[in-house]
């Protein structure tokens, strides 16, 4: 297997990665949503929800903790002053992290859901 294929299967993979280790972590409502037919930025947004502002940092961080092991791409993040909504850009895969309210409010959901088909075969299924 050459470099190039190696990179490539990390890639298409790293969105099931993210998403475990959001469930392993405690997130909940997980949704996945590839957007490569409809985007430039990424190839796939994910949105989940934590149980309070500190939970939504410690999300963020076994994220940044596992793309920096693992040799991802780690280009920021945004958010963690209030921790209200974080957004991590992992290049290939974005994801916001909300607080309930939050994301009863601005309901992203609803935004990709009219532009897009959920990826259903892309999203890994927690218990």
């Amino acid at each position: 297997m050459s470099l190039m294929s190696i990179s490539l299967a990390n890639k298409t993979d790293l969105h099931k990665e993210m998403q475990s280790i959001l469930n392993k972590n405690g997130a909940t409502n997980i949704e996945c949503f590839d957007i490569t037919k409809n985007n430039t930025v990424a190839d796939y947004i994910i949105i989940a929800t934590g149980t309070s502002t500190r939970h939504l940092v410690t999300l963020r961080d076994k994220i940044v903790s596992n793309l920096k092991s693992n040799k991802h791409t780690f280009l920021g993040s945004e958010g963690e002053e209030t921790a209200n909504w974080i957004v991590v850009d992992c290049e290939s895969v974005v994801i916001h992290l909300f607080r309930q309210e939050v994301r009863d409010y601005y309901k992203l959901e609803d935004i990709w859901n009219k532009k897009l088909i959920k990826s259903n075969e892309n999203a890994i299924q927690v218990d």
